[in-house]
């Protein structure tokens, strides 16, 4: 049983006063480390994604502008939206049954506030109300 490692390699032409070819020289660099977090890094991702999916709790991501960036397994099943549809929606459009500031109480979240857990009513796809106990929690990611 060999040892594998992951390497990457850069190669260019060699030549001579002519301009023709009399061979190579490269550089090949041990990547292994790298590849080796970077497969790490997708297994923790695939994990996390798992672990969204499972859980019978609604989990989303709303941008500043109140846009669904993301809504787990949970939520697409029971509003009736697919992901690509969520994404098209915002907090206040669609959704939301009673016009209560839910967009406000984002904002306050996102300017640091704690906010708190409110309730409130979404309506699905098919205009069936779901009464919800929402928390906001503000993430921010660099870049």
């Amino acid at each position: 049983m060999g040892l594998f490692t992951s390497t990457i390699a850069i190669v260019n032409p060699l030549y001579d006063e002519t301009q023709k070819i009399v061979g190579v020289f490269g550089i090949i660099r041990d990547i292994t480390k790298q590849a080796e977090t970077e497969q790490a890094f997708k297994e923790n991702q695939e994990r996390l994604q798992d672990l969204f999916d499972e859980t019978l709790d609604f989990i989303l991501a709303v941008d500043p502008r109140g846009r669904l960036l993301y809504v787990n397994r949970a939520w697409q099943d029971i509003s009736g939206f697919s992901l690509a549809e969520a994404q098209q929606l915002t907090i206040s459009t669609g959704l939301q049954r009673r016009r209560f500031s839910l967009a406000g109480y984002f904002r306050r979240a996102l300017a640091g506030e704690k906010v708190g857990q409110i309730e409130t009513t979404f309506l699905t796809k098919h205009r069936k109300s779901i009464h919800l106990e929402v928390l906001c929690q503000r993430t921010h990611r660099a870049g």
